[in-house]
């Protein structure tokens, strides 16, 4: 039997400091983390726009209908300007799926988030 595998994360939970984390591959180990249904926004960090990254995230959590279950998270640049509830960073290949990031992109994702704890 294979051993399934998994990719380097860095979490976040409101109130605590990111963590960089291993998460099993698969949809139940992204739902299980954000505590439900996913979505996932791609952005990049990087100037050279090579590190693309995804922030995944609980679906309901950025609806503003039933966002109000889920404490505030981080500041993040796209509407409503904020991320609820857990959620991770990943790093995202040419299909869209995710991927463990490096040592570079935990550097840079810890940086951005840093001090945007609502």
């Amino acid at each position: 039997m294979t051993k399934p595998k998994a990719y380097t994360i860095l979490g976040f939970k409101p109130n605590d400091p990111p963590a960089i984390q291993e998460l099993l591959q698969g949809l139940k180990p992204m739902q299980d983390f954000v505590g439900g249904y996913i979505q996932m926004i791609p952005f990049t960090l990087s100037a050279d726009q090579k590190s693309k990254l995804q922030a995944t995230f609980n679906e309901e959590a950025g609806m503003a209908h039933k966002s109000h279950n889920y404490p505030k998270n981080r500041k993040f640049p796209y509407e409503p300007g904020y991320l609820r509830g857990n959620f991770f960073v990943t790093k995202v290949d040419r299909n869209g799926d995710p991927e463990s990031l490096t040592d570079a992109d935990i550097t840079i994702a810890t940086k951005y988030f840093e001090g945007t704890e609502l």
